[in-house]
């Protein structure tokens, strides 16, 4: 078969030319700091790399490792790896979509693969599956310089501990062309020895029953599926050279549940997450909230503030992320939300205090300006918040009933677009609620000027199409998701298909930042690889799944789901809003990101970030399209 690789390599035998010969736009798959087969090997350690095109057409890539020593080599977590320095990095949205790609990478010991996909979707796509040797995990290395734009280059970790003196360990990719993610995992199904895990959730609450199959081609003579060592319950279909085994296991308790597979000797994992019931976790998540990030005194009496678990203290900052507003009115519009339903005299009492907090620091009722910090600093007057202060005031007004609140959260959106909003892609503007509530009191002409400038907003993001514009990251999941979310909104405003059309181009490219790995806490969550830094106590650059935004994503599908013959956009709805609630824990406490690479620049990671920071936007996003969680 005819190979449509073309390569080139340096003196060093690694990858700095990776093409598809068939690619009109020539995108170059191999480009980055640190050359694509560099090696990182502790002392005593050798390798002999190689790498040839197969029958098939295909790049093969060998790494086998020696120990020259004369003694054993032991391995810690990131010691030993091969580098591969793929194109995911923003730059403008127009050159992203030709020549950039979102990595997903599955270290699923034997059974492991990446699929990386033009962040266009536009065929080829660039994929490998390890086909000797096994992979446990990987590293990042990136240039922080670059700060949010550029994820790094991947160090992926061979599953072996140790090497005796004189022995070999041999890792080999295989290299291929895919046109689409279907096509993806047919080509992972039709691999001989691969257990491919399939699932379409991986958070289940307790006391619901986990499903998820472990599919592949031949026969499946020897099957064993564990949890924490106590053997699960399987069955098996077998059909045209094929198998499936199918596996339902109740989730008792909270935490991660680690499965051990095994198929014909072939060894593989997958995690899921038992997760409390989501009415106890954010009852338990807002009375932390009230019990320990409310301060009291000075400008920030009454608001709430970072907790940082290790210190079992309350934190504030000046420097933007860590401060007293932005982000962090998700905690006011959780428990304003919560109240709605759910009485609870401690609680309201938190958030009185937290309302007069923030109409004295953050929000002009005169002017619908929204203040970027306590003490009225305006030092940036960000366009984001405003959105979010519209919610909070929104879902006071829903609590309270008190018509005056919903006047305000019309003029916190008013005054977003009176500052040009209109060419801003948001995160999280409510127009149709607001647009409902408003008419609910018969504020019908300021309804109708919310609705005229929201749909001038809709009509500019339905002309800039695919060209997104930058925002405080070149180009990323939170510019695409607020698109495809306004459009839709337009939709249900107006059933005008145009916009509906246009959602559905840009929901295309939505869904290729979500990975489908068999691991609670990459499926179905969006890349991002900058939150633990901004947000974070750590400030560590790196790849977080989850990080909270993601779901985002999930209020799109949801919205998606609704209209004409999209319905399985529920079940895509209900994996992505699960997917970030590992970030609170049952006390209430609650992480800004998991940072999920192993190490990042060689320090150790794959953490829960200490700071309870912006997170519980997750939350209220599950609570408000609970009937999808």
């Amino acid at each position: 078969m005819k190979s449509l690789f073309q390569l080139k390599y340096d003196e060093n035998d690694c990858l700095v030319t990776l093409q598809n010969t068939e690619d009109s736009y020539w995108m170059n798959w191999a480009v980055g700091e640190i050359p694509w087969g560099t090696v990182k090997l502790p002392e005593g350690i050798q390798v002999h790399k190689s790498h040839l095109i197969e029958e098939n057409g295909c790049l093969q890539e060998s790494y086998i490792f020696k120990n020259e020593m004369g003694f054993p080599v032991y391995f810690r977590e990131s010691d030993l790896g091969v580098i591969l320095s793929l194109p995911d990095s923003y730059v403008d949205s127009d050159e992203c979509m030709r020549r950039h790609c979102h990595t997903h990478i599955w270290c699923g010991e034997e059974a492991s693969w990446i699929k990386a996909v033009r962040m266009s979707g536009i065929a080829p796509h660039l994929g490998m599956i390890l086909r000797r040797g096994s992979l446990k995990g990987y590293s990042v290395m990136r240039d922080f310089e670059k700060s949010s734009n550029d994820r790094g280059s991947f160090l992926l970790h061979p599953g072996i501990d140790m090497l005796q003196p004189g022995e070999e360990y041999e890792l080999c990719f295989e290299w291929f062309w895919f046109q689409n993610p279907d096509a993806f995992q047919k080509i992972l199904l039709e691999q001989k020895n691969l257990p491919v895990v399939c699932m379409e959730q991986s958070t289940y609450f307790v006391g619901e029953t986990a499903l998820f199959h472990i599919k592949g081609k031949g026969k499946a003579e020897t099957v064993s599926v564990s949890c924490e060592e106590e053997q699960l319950e399987w069955k098996m279909q077998e059909a045209e050279d094929k198998y499936i085994v199918t596996v339902e296991m109740r989730i008792s308790s909270m935490g991660e549940k680690h499965i051990n597979i095994e198929v014909n000797g072939i060894h593989t994992r997958a995690l899921l997450y038992g997760c409390m019931k989501l009415e106890r976790l954010i009852e338990n998540r807002c009375n932390f909230i009230a019990a320990h990030q409310q301060e009291n005194k000075g400008i920030l009496d009454g608001g709430y503030i970072i907790y940082d678990r290790e210190t079992k203290k309350r934190f504030y900052s000046y420097l933007y992320d860590y401060n007293g507003g932005r982000e962090r009115l998700a905690m006011g519009a959780l428990i304003a939300l919560w109240l709605q339903e759910k009485s609870d005299v401690k609680l309201e009492s938190s958030l009185n205090r937290y309302i007069e907090y923030v109409y004295r620091e953050l929000f002009d009722t005169e002017t619908g300006d929204v203040f970027n910090d306590a003490g009225r600093n305006m030092d940036w007057d960000r366009l984001y918040n405003y959105p979010w202060m519209t919610i909070f005031l929104m879902e006071v007004y829903k609590w309270k009933k008190d018509k005056k609140y919903i006047l305000d959260a019309y003029k916190s959106l008013a005054r977003y677009y009176e500052k040009d909003g209109k060419k801003f892609y948001a995160i999280g503007i409510p127009a149709t609620e607001l647009i409902s509530c408003l008419e609910k009191e018969k504020l019908y002409d300021d309804a109708e000027k919310i609705k005229t400038l929201f749909l001038a907003h809709a009509e500019h993001v339905k002309e800039t199409g695919l060209q997104f514009p930058k925002s405080e990251v070149n180009y990323e999941q939170s510019i695409v998701a607020p698109a495809v979310s306004i459009l839709l909104q337009a939709y249900e405003l107006t059933e005008n298909k145009e916009f509906l059309s246009a959602a559905g181009e840009m929901m295309a490219v939505l869904k290729l930042f979500n990975g489908q790995q068999p691991d609670y806490h990459l499926f179905e969550n969006a890349i991002r690889h900058w939150d633990g830094y901004w947000f974070g106590k750590r400030r560590c650059f790196g790849d977080t799944f989850p990080h909270y935004w993601s779901v985002l994503t999930g209020e799109c599908y949801a919205r998606y789901s609704q209209t004409d013959g999209q319905e399985e956009y529920a079940q895509l709805a209900k994996a992505s809003l699960r997917g970030c609630l590992n970030l609170f824990k049952e006390d209430g406490w609650a992480s800004c990101a998991m940072v999920y690479p192993e190490s990042i620049n060689g320090v150790k990671a794959h953490y829960y970030d200490p700071f309870a920071n912006d997170q519980d936007w997750a939350l209220y996003y599950a609570w408000k399209m609970k009937a999808f969680v």
